[in-house]
């Protein structure tokens, strides 16, 4: 909620500002002034501003709304509106660790005593009032330090307060408190007669409960002069009765005359009043007798709420101030509309500040107690013998211990019984949009015990009756009982409840894809309470402005027509959303009627001033954004006069009435400022533009005090950005000084400063024309509507200043430049209607251009290149036909026109079109591949690439990559098909009828020889022979055709092979880095080579293309290869320099050569290969060695030999530091520590075990090994980003990016489990850093090593496709825009180094916990299900009752399980994230969405073992770490208890993504990551077919194939037949060592998943939503989980 529970300053100061504080505002206004000076001197900035921290920007909202002098509020708005670059950080804890843990260590003291804290709290704040102007404040104040500080928590308080603090107190410290008595200052009996007559209490009556009558309490106003005045009386009412002179300062929890001596400054100064406000109400608490909790009880529950709770929820105190607190609450928020927020009331962000303290507290305590105790690790003998109902399981009643208590809510909470509800709407009033939903969540999980609440009764057939249920949030659990009607009814008016304050806060926050999840449910919710009634209950609520725009129609007419009957509805809200709903639409046109029809509405209802107000608005908005209404006035064209306005108002608009009454709104101010700069209005104008920054810096009041500032701070932020455009053109249009700096801040001007041509932008700016792929997704509509305003004011400003200039030629260029641009923006971002316009737009204004002098510099081809942006568009409609024809014609004509000598524009066009004319043709699939790949591809890389010859250019290289991409990708599909038609069951059955036939035609050639003698000699023979010629002609046609068709595909298949790998090179030599998805085609072209590389057929072609061009690609490139590539190193004795293996060798020395950080660790590890210890993975060392061979490890030594000779000298030195590091590690990884394990486990001494790690780079402990101090090695788990350039620093230098190792800790520590236990070392790198890794012996970790690539993969796919990976749109759009269209969707991944085959080190993932170890208890570990659900079963005893049960009780038995065993992993996010709501949330939606992401991505590539130690939850982020890939690929399924289900979606996983479950966040997530993953099939497959078909991957050496080589072996067979005997009859003769059954298998099941088509579904194939809901209901299926292994534990 804030930053710290205290956070009190809600009520300004009564007294006048103190000196401090004037010389505190006139050095921030310097401060301002400074940074806005530096912001506006980077003239060297394109788009936007370096990004700022983020305390930046909550510095100057402060500022902005704060009491200031109004010149440092509009120099801090014109320095929010210039820093754009606020993005969203996806980190809840985004803060470095330093503060961070400063701040845990202050709240640590702040909870540990908080009175003490309150109490510091309060003699701090007594220095402002000390150092006030008012002298009688500051007497006050005096008296008052005087009187605290003589007592005794005076003096104690006194201690802990800082030092400048404690310096200017330091006078007051030793009075004598008798002699204070007489000169504190207090109440006087006159003041509290007044008091006592203000709440009620006749002055004679002896009541001590008057401070808490309903006249105290009751709050009419919420002015800051009323709130003032009531805190002050509330607080004085309760000191002065409750902290009477005759009380003693022995009484228990505190000393109440410490409260009793600052009556007299609450009576005077608000703020201090309400700093003492929470420290009265918790002390009264806390003064309770904790004994009187429950009364007496023997269960864990209350035993522990006895010893943390404050106070007793039965006392009389608790009653009174929840009467209290509930009456202000609810009088505070009675006239709350969700939709027209107000100022916060201060006295409301009192009450909240003051809950959340009191539930911070309990919170804590909770979190701290020591003594929870473990659950049940046997099931009594009672568990079948009684039924209970279940809560958490679909089963109607399940037999169950009898010991298992009830859910009794949240162990913690706000000590008063208030209602849930109450406090969720007084947040949502005061704009704590996480905390009303936290609140709202909590109130429900109160009520029916379950995270997912909305999930589980809209899904419900009938809800589960339950007898007793939590109905406040104090946290002490008092169960209310009802009857089972009531309570169903109770519970889903409850839920409804719920469910209106979630959608107004989802809404408030935007987030949309929960807020689709909830108003899914929420439908099934409305229809179960109205299914008896007559008349249902609809909501507007729609996430899709179609079906939103009718349901909003028809509220609209129900509303008008209860207007005549006296019903003062109030239906603004509709207008709005209407008029939005018609702008997202794309119909702005009908939208402006609509504004104009209003009039009928308005004009007898007074009712509707608002409304009025708001359409006004949204009318001059519209007419910003429709520019060419402005063309007649700023560009006038011939024959036709200027105009003075462009604008013609409706009627209702135009009134003086309207215009006296209200003052001119942002876009009204807006426009008029643009109408008088039109003018030459400068003072107008500057006027206008004040006015309406001024209307942004109101609205910022608004934001403040909001939980979520930086969300809301979009549209203010965007605001003030455009004011600043205004500012820069008046400034140009005053002073008369160039726009170039202003153009260039507008990205108008190209890199070497000079303002762009608009010839130049469209021939080579294709801007994403080539990626193929039709964008449709729509962008967030706020954003949208911002960025389409802060678009055409750009337009607008550009067309005054073509007017105004004197550069008009250039800004012309700049003005039509924008339009293109904005086109193509809207394109990326859905809207083609707006492309469309702006394209119209653009021929419009080249048109009033060429009839002037403007338009000498504009191609001649521009025609053309305009209609080519028509087809653009129309693909994007899905219109290819017409596209197609388009781009045909447009061929047709320029090459028409090639005669003689040919413009270079022309054929850069005609290369482009050529381009685009071939993927969308390949799209459309229509047209034939033989005249798509010579009619288009060829010719177009073939033209490109001599255009990029005889003129390089970016441009040009950027075409001839794409193109020469294209022509490759094309062929190399081309080649798939034909490679997988040769080698199909078909053709192989094809040759053998063909080989028949041929042998038939022998036979019958035969046959007619000698029926042709015969028939020379008898007439007889003639028919016969006859007949049998014909049939040989027959055949002989039939064979010449099939052998014509069999050379035809195989002379194809050598062209569209040496074609791609042709194309791949030359495109990979000419990309640039940051060209994007390059990676996809190294991929494709490095498994093509593979593929062929010993088939006699195509191997000459491969092998000499890759030796030719391979020296011209960039090596960069190849790394992230490194595994696949230095796995087919091997033996040979072929001297032939166009071998496969001399050709692999030589890129292997230059990747080690030019990368060595990446390549000799690799290189080294493949040496290792016989260093395998006493087995690898569970098999025997020999075993092993025999199956693997000799032959790869000589290999690689021998290569390793080569790179000492021919490497770098820093390559060589590095070469000796890694070999000594890796020893070192190996040796430690094969140290057995079965004698130490049992008694030692944390720091074991490296040289007690005579281990050299922690001294190897330093010479070893014998000084034996030694390594150079220049050439060190880096952190063998985070090397260096890749380097383009293969520039690492020679070694001299830590690389970018990376440190070298310095030394490691001189003792190890063993993980808790494990065979062969992981040792655990600490690496020092050499900026400091300690680098905690894992070392692992006697296991692969190489099949991790590669998932863990394969995932960097699959996050490059995410992030191209994600908002973040567009780099256009970035820099197209504001930064925080931006950051609003993201989901952020990736995997985390971790730094793995095999060593050996048997050993390797990992990088330990810092800051998580496995997700077992929160939700289970273990050796000396509490686990959460303990401690929030005490005295339910264990999971050692669900596990014990799960493996006795039968195959046939299975079922049942898991529902016992779940029964006596709830879901608790939502506590994870109150526990870790429990500094502010807002990180709380945050945590949880990134968790829900890894969740998403990793469940796909898992289930696509088949991981198993899914088990709840193989999932590690981030402590910092809340997003998930999947470790521990030993199975994947479906091996799962094979195992002896198969994997029945398609990934890890348990209650507890369910448990922790909120009231909606799967529903919303994790259902769209989910469907986004199978939609990017199944749109990049193909590249996604070519990557996988290069790792799956590595020949050290581990099922190369299957059981089966390891007996047939041993077998080979024990009879002496050589290598060649062993191979022969082991893949005859298993693959086709031209396949090679490298395919294999398996690695085939799982492609093809990944490319049927990526396709759609799951197990179980009868080939029926999904849609991408289709499936994911498929996968979820497996996921979750209880017949599913109840068969799976008792490890998987399917019950957490």
């Amino acid at each position: 909620m804030n930053d710290h529970p205290l956070s009190t300053d809600v009520f300004d100061f009564d007294s006048r500002r103190t000196v401090a504080q004037s010389i505190d505002s006139r050095a921030r206004f310097l401060a301002l002034r400074r940074l806005e000076k530096a912001i506006a001197s980077n003239k060297d900035q394109n788009i936007s501003c370096p990004i700022l921290p983020l305390p930046v920007y909550e510095t100057l909202l402060l500022v902005c709304c704060s009491k200031d002098p109004e010149e440092s509020r509009l120099v801090a708005s014109r320095c929010l509106g210039a820093m754009k670059g606020v993005v969203q950080n996806p980190n809840p804890t985004s803060q470095s660790n330093e503060p961070c843990d400063h701040h845990e260590n202050d709240m640590k003291e702040y909870f540990d005593n908080p009175l003490l804290a309150i109490q510091t709290k309060i003699l701090s704040m007594l220095v402002q009032f000390l150092q006030s102007d008012c002298a009688e404040t500051s007497l006050v104040a005096m008296k008052t330090s005087k009187a605290l500080l003589a007592t005794s928590d005076g003096k104690r308080s006194w201690k802990s307060l800082d030092e400048d603090v404690k310096g200017t107190l330091n006078s007051f410290v030793n009075a004598n408190e008798s002699s204070l008595r007489n000169d504190s200052i207090s109440i006087s009996n006159h003041s509290l007669l007044k008091l006592k007559d203000k709440s009620g209490v006749r002055n004679d009556t002896a009541d001590d409960t008057w401070c808490w009558k309903e006249a105290i309490w009751t709050f009419y106003d919420e002015d800051n002069n009323s709130c003032s005045a009531w805190i002050k009386l509330v607080v004085c009412s309760i000191i002065s009765c409750c902290y009477r002179a005759d009380s003693t300062d022995g009484q228990s929890g505190g000393s109440p005359g410490f409260f009793r001596r600052c009556a007299g400054l609450c009576a005077k100064e608000a703020s201090f009043a309400a700093c003492v406000f929470p420290g009265v109400i918790y002390h009264l608490l806390e003064s309770e007798d904790r004994d009187r909790v429950n009364g007496k009880s023997d269960s864990v529950r209350d035993i522990i709420l006895a010893k943390t709770a404050i106070g007793s929820p039965t006392s009389k105190i608790n009653a009174d101030i929840t009467k209290c607190f509930s009456l202000l609450l609810r009088t505070i928020t009675r006239d709350a509309s969700t939709q027209n927020l107000r100022p916060v009331s201060p006295a409301l962000s009192l009450v909240l500040n003051t809950l959340e303290l009191l539930k911070s507290l309990t919170e804590h305590r909770f979190l701290t107690y020591p003594d929870h105790v473990k659950n049940i690790s046997t099931i009594p003998k009672t568990a079948s013998t009684k039924k209970r109902r279940s809560r958490n399981s679909d089963a109607a009643s399940i037999e169950e211990g009898s010991n298992a208590p009830k859910w009794r809510g949240f162990p913690y909470g706000v000590v008063l019984r208030l209602d849930g509800f109450d406090i969720a709407k007084a947040c949502y009033h005061a704009k704590r949009f996480y905390s009303a939903i936290y609140y709202a969540e909590m109130s429900m999980q109160n009520l029916i015990g379950v995270s997912n609440f909305f999930e589980e009764i809209s899904r419900s057939a009938r809800m589960n009756p339950q007898t007793t249920s939590v109905r406040d949030v104090s946290g002490f659990g008092v169960l209310a009982q009802t009857n089972e009607q009531e309570n169903m009814q109770d519970i889903l008016q409850s839920a409804l409840l719920a469910k209106d304050i979630i959608i107004s806060c989802l809404t408030e926050i935007q987030e949309n894809n929960e807020l689709e999840g909830v108003l899914a449910q929420a439908s099934s919710m409305n229809l179960k309470q109205t299914i008896t009634a007559l008349i249902s209950r609809h909501s507007h609520f729609h996430t899709q402005s179609i079906p939103k725009l009718l349901d909003l129609d028809i509220h609209l007419q129900m509303s008008l027509n209860n207007i005549g009957k006296g019903s003062k509805t109030d239906i603004m809200q509709d207008f709005t959303s209407i008029t939005d709903c018609l702008e997202d639409i794309g119909l702005n046109h009908i939208k402006r009627h609509y504004l104009i029809g209003m009039e009928t509405s308005f004009d007898q209802n007074k009712e509707f001033e608002k409304s009025r107000q708001f359409l006004r608005e949204k009318w001059f908005e519209d007419c910003l954004k429709n520019t060419s209404q402005w063309d007649d006035v700023l560009l006038p064209k011939e024959n036709k006069p200027e105009t003075s306005s462009p604008t013609i108002f409706p009627s209702w608009m135009t009134g003086d009435k309207f215009s006296r009454q209200h003052a001119p709104s942002f876009y009204e101010s807006v426009y008029q400022s643009i109408e008088s700069l039109v003018q030459n209005d400068m003072a107008g104008g500057c006027s206008h533009i004040l006015e309406a920054r001024k209307s942004v810096i109101s609205d910022l009041g608004y934001i403040a005090g909001s939980e979520s500032k930086l969300r809301i701070l979009v549209d203010p932020m965007s605001k003030l950005s455009l004011l600043g455009y205004l500012e820069q053109v008046a400034k140009i249009l005053e002073e008369n000084t160039p726009s170039v700096v202003l153009l260039n801040r507008w990205g108008l001007c190209d890199d070497s400063g000079n303002i762009q041509r608009v010839g130049t932008l469209l021939l080579n700016n294709d801007l994403g024309s080539y990626h193929g792929k039709v964008r449709n997704q729509k962008s967030d509509a706020l954003m949208f509507r911002l960025l389409e305003t802060a678009v055409s004011v750009k337009e607008i400003c550009l067309k005054i200043l073509i007017k105004a200039s004197p550069e008009r030629r250039d800004i012309a260029h700049a003005l039509i430049c924008q339009v293109y641009k904005s086109c193509c923006l809207y394109i990326e971002l859905g809207r083609h209607d707006l492309a469309k316009v702006s394209l119209s737009r653009m021929r419009s204004l080249l048109d009033s251009f060429r009839s002037s002098e403007l338009g000498d510099d504009l191609p001649n081809t521009l025609p053309l290149i305009l209609h080519l942006e028509d087809a653009k568009i129309m693909t994007c409609q899905n219109n290819l036909d017409t596209a197609i024809t388009h781009c045909k014609m447009i061929v047709s004509h320029l090459k028409s026109d090639a005669t003689g000598a040919v413009n270079q524009d022309n054929r850069q066009l005609l290369a482009k079109s050529l381009l685009l004319g071939g993927i969308w043709m390949t799209n459309q699939n229509v047209d034939s591949a033989k005249v798509i790949l010579s009619s288009f591809f060829q010719k177009a890389a073939e033209l490109a690439l001599d255009i990029h010859d005889k003129t390089p250019t970016d441009s040009s290289i950027a075409q001839a990559s794409a193109a020469c991409f294209k022509l490759g990708e094309f062929a190399a599909n081309l080649y798939s098909s034909l490679d997988a038609r040769t080698t199909s069951e078909t053709w192989k059955r094809r040759n053998i009828a063909v080989a028949e036939r041929r042998k038939e035609l022998e036979v019958c050639s035969g046959e007619v020889k000698i029926l042709e003698k015969k028939a020379r000699r008898s007439s007889d023979n003639i028919d016969a022979f006859n007949e049998l010629w014909i049939h040989r002609e027959t055949l002989k046609r039939e064979v010449t055709m099939d052998e014509r068709e069999t050379r035809s595909v195989e002379t194809s298949i050598k062209s569209y092979l040496f074609m791609a790998v042709k194309s791949y090179c030359s495109a990979l030599k000419l990309s640039t880095p940051s060209t994007t998805g390059v990676s996809k085609h190294v991929f494709q072209l490095v498994s093509l080579w593979f593929k062929n590389c010993d088939r006699q057929e195509t191997m000459a072609i491969v092998n000499e293309e890759i030796k030719l061009k391979s020296p011209t690609i960039p090596s960069y490139r190849f790394v992230p290869l490194i595994y696949q590539l230095f796995s087919r190193i091997d033996t040979t004795t072929d001297d032939d320099e166009n071998s496969f293996q001399m050709i692999l060798r030589r890129i292997v020395l230059r990747i080690c050569s030019e990368h060595p950080y990446h390549g000799i660790v690799q290189l080294i590890a493949l040496a290792n290969g016989k260093r395998v210890g006493s087995g690898v993975s569970g098999r025997h060392a020999t075993a092993y060695l025999d199956n693997v061979g000799d032959a790869k490890v000589d290999a690689a030594k021998s290569v390793l030999q080569n790179l000492r000779k021919t490497g770098p000298d820093y390559v060589v030195a590095l070469i000796g530091s890694y070999e000594c590091l890796m020893d070192s590690y190996i040796d430690l990884a094969m140290y057995s520590t079965t004698k130490i394990q049992d008694k030692q486990t944390e720091g074991i001494s490296f040289s007690k075990c005579k281990l050299d790690l922690d001294v190897c780079v330093s010479g070893g402990r014998c000084g034996i090994r030694n390594t150079s101090i220049s050439n060190m090695p880096v952190i063998i788990t985070q090397p260096p980003p890749v380097r383009p350039d293969a520039k690492y620093g020679d070694g001299k230098e830590d690389p970018v990016g990376s440190e070298r190792v310095t030394g490691f800790n001189s003792t190890f520590d063993l993980t808790p489990s494990g065979i062969h236990r992981p040792k655990i070392v600490k690496c020092h790198g050499s900026k400091g850093t300690i680098f905690k890794q894992l070392v692992k012996g006697e296991d692969d970790i190489r099949q991790d090593a590669i998932m863990q690539q394969v995932f960097g993969t699959v996050n490059d796919l995410l992030r191209q496709e994600d908002s973040n990976g567009n780099e256009f749109r970035r820099k197209s759009t504001e930064a925080c825009m931006f950051a609003r269209c993201s989901r952020l969707l990736k995997l985390i991944t971790y730094g793995i180094t095999p060593l050996s085959p048997a050993s390797g080190v990992l990088e330990w993932v810092e800051n998580t916990i496995a997700f077992g170890d929160f939700l289970t208890d273990g050796k000396g570990r509490i686990g959460a299900h303990s401690k929030y659900y005490p005295g339910e079963w264990g999971s050692v005893a669900c596990r014990k009752h799960y493996d006795n049960a039968t195959a046939e009780s299975k079922r049942q038995v898991f529902d016992e399980i779940c029964n006596n065993f709830s879901p608790v992993f939502r506590f994870f996010f109150l526990e870790y994230f429990s500094s502010s709501m807002e990180a709380w949330y945050t945590a949880r939606m990134l968790y829900t969405r890894s969740c998403a992401v990793n469940s796909i991505v898992g289930h696509i590539l088949g991981i198993g073992d899914r088990h709840t130690q193989n999932i590690l939850v981030h402590t910092k982020t809340g997003e998930i770490v999947h470790i521990d890939f030993g199975i994947v690929f479906e091996q799962g399924k094979a195992l002896t208890t198969p994997e029945t289900v398609p990934f890890r979606l348990t209650r507890d996983v369910v448990d922790g993504m909120g009231p909606c479950g799967t529903e919303g966040e994790f259902s769209k997530a989910a469907e986004a990551t199978m939609s990017v993953l199944r749109s990049n099939a193909d590249a996604l497959l070519t990557i996988l077919s290069a790792v799956v078909s590595d020949p050290l991957y581990k099922w190369n050496v299957s059981p089966v194939k390891a007996r047939q080589r041993q077998r080979s072996n024990e009879q002496g067979e050589s290598r060649e037949q062993r191979k022969s005997d082991i893949l005859g009859g298993l693959l086709p003769s031209t396949a090679n060592e490298n395919r294999n059954d398996s690695a085939d298998r799982a492609i093809a099941k990944i490319h049927e998943k990526l396709q759609g088509y799951e197990e179980g579904t009868s080939g029926e194939h999904k849609t991408v939503a289709g499936q994911v809901k498929l996968l979820i209901n497996e996921a979750r299926d209880p017949n599913n989980l109840c068969v799976l292994f008792a490890g998987w534990t399917p019950w957490i």
